[in-house]
């Protein structure tokens, strides 16, 4: 069943307390793989994020999830200017769903103090994400339906409507799919 990522977690962190508590190895082991997909795959990598992100196991709990990283810092010259270590953490929220609290030494490197607002916006992304488990992998839910969506531009595309009538709705669709995939190159033939 699809979750958000910051659900997922919190349920598997859950769950492996459980099967602790009941001796349950096996499904300790399954959860435990789930959450390290996670952290592999989900999880911010890249793009100043160059050690990936730890989901901190003994700061979490029930009220909070903890996430241990740090982004590689560069200078105007394009050169590495070392490194900022921080932590999201994140609580519920009746509101939102959750708050996010991006905690780590910014005030030493004043000149990267914008970089809490790019962080916060990133994980509040990420952790919003929709995600399932299937056979040992993690399914992102917008594949599911850019897979969908491709489907309706192929039968708009086949359709019997005049291609004047049918433009604007290629050209919506097409839109609706380029924002589903931000970070992929995908063409549509025409």
């Amino acid at each position: 069943m699809y979750k958000k990522v910051y659900e997922q977690i919190i349920g598997l962190l859950y769950a492996i307390d459980n099967c602790k508590v009941q001796n349950n190895d096996k499904w300790q082991e399954k959860h435990e793989n789930n959450l390290e997909l996670i952290e592999k795959n989900i999880l911010p990598d890249g793009s100043g994020i160059d050690s990936g992100c730890t989901i901190n196991r003994e700061k979490s709990n029930k009220q909070k999830l903890v996430i241990d990283s740090a982004f590689h810092l560069m200078n105007n010259q394009g050169f590495y200017d070392g490194w900022i270590k921080f932590q999201v953490i994140v609580k519920p929220c009746l509101l939102f769903g959750f708050d996010i609290n991006i905690k780590g030494q910014f005030s030493r490197r004043p000149k990267y103090s914008d970089l809490k607002i790019y962080l916060n916006e990133l994980f509040g992304d990420c952790l919003n994400m929709l995600i399932d488990f299937e056979n040992g992998k993690v399914k992102k839910l917008h594949k599911v339906c850019l897979d969908n969506l491709e489907k309706q531009i192929q039968a708009v595309l086949m359709s019997n409507i005049p291609l004047a009538e049918n433009e604007s709705l290629f050209y919506l669709l097409s839109i609706i799919k380029n924002e589903l995939t931000k970070n992929a190159q995908i063409t549509l033939e025409r």
